[in-house]
């Protein structure tokens, strides 16, 4: 085989690997796109039974009192 042959040929078989990552990335894509809506097609907004949205519940002082330390061990804990 000459060096031009070589070349054709190495030239094809990256024509050839390019195309085939090209068509399986778009096939990617467009599969993600419309499983994406098909997603967004069957989802329901959280409703509360009456049919308005939830709302959040409060917290209480004990509870936010148990976040404050523990932020606080924390913070001690790795000197910051």
């Amino acid at each position: 085989m000459t060096v031009s042959e070589l070349l054709t040929d190495g030239l094809e078989l990256m024509v050839i690997g390019m195309t085939v990552v090209f068509v399986f990335l778009s096939i990617l894509v467009f599969s993600i796109t419309m499983m994406s809506k098909l997603a967004k097609l069957f989802e329901t907004p959280a409703a509360t039974p009456d049919g308005s949205a939830a709302q959040p519940q409060p917290v209480s002082d004990e509870i936010k009192a148990v976040i404050d330390a523990t932020v606080a061990r924390y913070r001690k804990d790795h000197n910051q």
